[in-house]
């Protein structure tokens, strides 16, 4: 009994022996990761501000570029900083001036910063060198936070618009973050947040005080306002269904039919083939007779389907059995006439003479002229520009606005002169006078 109590001492101790190495060993690796996490947040941090802190210590005076510096301010963050610096400023004077400009850009992403979603971000930095603003270096994609200010002599703070006169330094806030692994493990999740790094720097602008020399020789000073490159289009949304033909939107139920109206299942990008007889009840396949055995009743019959007679034959149109067919007011004249027509009324009263009802009428040969006109008449032209037909010999009433289009009545509120007098027709005042074919 001894020796059996010995072994299970034994067994127990080196299993809490060998699951506490195996804690160790995971919580061991998990600092290792949120160590390397933390490093990369702080080393990106650094080598923004390092950047920046070489910009803006030879930020240029007015005196010199003609122009201050300017902060932009987007959704609490500065969204777009701009200045002119030194290209190289070990050589001083003789170093050429740089447009630089700092734009925070998105990323279309966002990582869980203390139990909220925020959205990450760049900080590209542009220069123009004096052809225009080309990509020069930036942050990583990890930016959640970027804020720059102005500070005067004063010690009062911008941040948007344009640089004190008296600026003395800029103050630059950026925290970068390291999203944690999603997983270490198939079946293990993090036990650790994001990696979040702070920079904050103040720093001195001593080439704004300069004042210029007699001596001093001007440089060509690039302008910061000339366009930037566009911002990166976000990422295409992933095709919901790679497996079928063509792009699928997210949410799409990847097993629909994508023809419904056809026979049979058919999968998503299959081009539906069209129903030869859309009067038809369903679907029917390319080359069915779509003949309607019946086509004066509504409605489409099949070939072969016994047609039902018409119930009023007299009538227009098709009227069913039993029916109560209505009486022809008017017997003695051609075709139906629906109760109540007066008989006796003329079929063309533009025509001379009585027409009696069914008479097919015919066409007047001059429309325009007063009247009706036999077929074969030599019509009269219009003696007059103005509305309506006049007779030859009439005395036509002057035009009231010559220069306008068209015919007006004398008194009437005439446009402007032409704009383009030179140009055929009438051209309302501000239009751009192009002449044809230039």
């Amino acid at each position: 009994m001894t020796a059996i109590l010995d072994h299970l001492t034994a067994i127990l101790v080196g299993v809490f022996l060998i699951g506490l190495l195996l804690f160790l060993q995971q919580r061991s690796q998990q600092v290792a990761v949120a160590t390397t996490m933390a490093h990369t947040s702080t080393t990106q941090g650094f080598v923004l501000t390092d950047m920046l802190e070489r910009d803006v210590e030879n930020i240029q005076s007015e005196h010199v570029v003609g122009s201050l510096p300017q902060l932009w301010r987007e959704n609490g963050f500065t969204s777009r900083f701009s200045f002119h610096t030194l290209a190289v400023p070990e050589s001083g004077e003789g170093s050429a001036i740089l447009g630089v400009i700092y734009r925070l850009e998105p990323t279309y992403d966002t990582v869980e910063v203390a139990g909220r979603m925020r959205p990450v971000y760049r900080v590209a930095r542009f220069v123009n060198e004096g052809s225009g603003f080309a990509r020069a270096g930036g942050s990583a994609d990890r930016v959640v936070h970027f804020d720059v200010r102005f500070v005067s002599e004063a010690g009062a703070t911008v941040n948007a618009g344009s640089a004190p006169d008296d600026l003395s330094a800029v103050t630059a806030r950026i925290i970068s973050v390291t999203d944690r692994p999603r997983r270490l493990s198939a079946d293990q999740t993090n036990t650790f947040g994001p990696a979040l790094s702070q920079q904050q720097i103040a720093i001195r602008t001593p080439a704004f005080e300069v004042t210029l020399s007699p001596d001093y020789e001007a440089r060509p000073v690039p302008d910061v306002s000339a366009p930037l490159p566009a911002v990166p289009a976000p990422p295409p949304e992933p095709d919901a269904c790679p497996d079928a033909p063509g792009w699928q939107a997210p949410g799409t139920d990847c097993d629909a039919d994508a023809c419904p109206e056809q026979p049979g299942h058919q999968p998503l990008g299959t081009i539906c083939t069209r129903d030869a007889c859309p009067l038809q009840p369903g679907w029917q396949p390319p080359g069915t007779d779509c003949t309607d055995a019946c086509p004066e009743q509504p409605g489409y019959q099949p070939p072969g389907t016994p047609c039902t007679p018409d119930g009023c034959p007299g009538q227009p149109g098709w009227q069913a059995p039993g029916t109560e067919c209505q009486t022809d007011a008017c017997p003695d004249a051609p075709g139906w006439q629906a109760p109540g027509t007066d008989c006796d009324a003329d079929a063309c009263p533009e025509q001379p003479g009585h027409q009696p009802l069914g008479t097919i009428c015919t066409r007047d040969a001059c429309p325009l002229q007063p009247g009706w006109q036999a077929p074969g008449t030599e019509c009269i032209p219009d003696a007059c520009p103005e509305p309506g037909w006049q007779a030859p010999g009439t005395e036509c009433t002057p035009d009231g606005c010559p220069e306008m289009e068209g015919w007006q009545a004398p008194g009437s509120d005439c446009l402007p002169p032409d704009a383009c007098p030179n140009l055929p027709g009438y051209q309302p005042p501000g239009t751009p006078c192009t002449l044809p074919g230039l």
